[in-house]
């Protein structure tokens, strides 16, 4: 392939030249790097699927970086993998001086009372269990675990024995890491509730040996409808040799998780009107629920495990005392 991106500096003004030339020869070469890099398949997927998205523009602007590089860390290592191609490759863009993300101050978390949590499960509507599981599950879930939530994710056998105790749930988490995580009795008594009125206990069990669709939140046929999708997809990406197969299974629950994120995204900002203005992020509810706990004297090392952090200093950034927190603590143990 020509390489489009030589000879690109002369009829650039040197007061533009804070870019990245983006061409054809830069994005195969983006690819050919990727592959001789070690990467799992589901990685290789994320880094395509966020190379397409960048390489529609014609060049990659301070502007552009900015705003890939706030959406979170595999986002940051895309854009360095670009750059590391030009360099490796000796691409004359790579000549250019290259753009670095604008240093931005880190904001505290958004953090609601357990009254808000409350007043914001009861003004849902149609996701207020959706609400009610990413906060009373261990110290709040991501959205990508709460919607995915089954009902055989829940150990029933063991918090039948005392429906006043705390039960257990196994999450599947970023990463793909799998824990089980505490649950709080509140919501272990309002999914049993659930199930009962819908008559769906077996042996006291909810949805033991049910044929019926067991997500709390998706249906199982859209989940087959898009795998029928992407295995298309990927029969054709097998007859053209320049494109590659793809990981139907994690294309379906990054899909999946997107279309619902949005719909939910669309009723937490109708609740602004409750909240003195305030837009409602759903990761707040786990920001929240962490925040919380820590007030209520759970040590940062139990929050840290329900959160499935591997640092302490991750779970840091999740949590916001204010002074007046601080202060009432001195005040009460002095």
């Amino acid at each position: 392939m020509e390489n489009n991106a030589l000879n690109t500096t002369q009829n650039i003004p040197k007061s533009s030249r804070n870019f990245v030339k983006l061409s054809s020869y830069l994005y195969e070469c983006c690819l050919e790097y990727l592959n001789r890099r070690k990467c799992s398949e589901k990685t290789k997927l994320l880094y395509t699927s966020e190379l397409e998205s960048i390489f529609k523009q014609d060049v990659l602007t301070q502007q552009l970086y900015n705003k890939v590089y706030s959406k979170g860390n595999w986002y940051k290592s895309v854009l360095k993998l670009i750059t590391k191609t030009c360099e490796h490759f000796d691409i004359p863009s790579y000549q250019y001086k290259i753009i670095k993300p604008l240093k931005k101050t880190r904001h505290n978390p958004q953090v609601w009372s357990e009254n808000d949590i409350i007043k914001m499960i009861s003004n849902i509507e149609q996701y207020s269990l959706l609400v009610a599981c990413a906060y009373y599950i261990g110290a709040g879930l991501r959205f990508s675990s709460a919607i995915f939530l089954n009902w055989d994710d829940f150990l029933w056998e063991d918090w039948l024995l005392d429906k006043t105790k705390t039960g257990k749930c196994n999450i599947h988490a970023k990463g793909d890491k799998d824990k089980v995580l505490i649950v709080d009795p509140i919501l272990m008594n309002r999914l049993y509730i659930i199930a009962e009125n819908k008559n769906k206990l077996f042996q006291g069990i909810p949805y033991k040996n049910s044929a019926e669709n067991k997500y709390l939140f998706i249906k199982t046929i859209d989940l087959e409808e898009l795998a029928i999708k992407y295995r298309k997809q990927n029969f054709e990406n097998v007859l053209d040799s320049k494109k590659e197969e793809i990981n139907v299974k994690e294309r379906v629950r990054i899909e999946m998780i997107r279309k619902k994120h949005y719909l939910v995204d669309y009723k937490l900002r109708k609740l602004s009107n409750h909240f003195n203005g305030k837009h409602i992020k759903f990761h707040s509810i786990r920001s929240s629920r962490a925040t919380n706990l820590l007030k209520k004297g759970f040590k940062l090392m139990t929050i840290k495990e329900q959160l499935m952090h591997e640092s302490i200093a991750t779970t840091e950034i999740y949590l916001n005392l204010e002074n007046r927190d601080i202060e009432d603590e001195f005040n009460n143990k002095l």
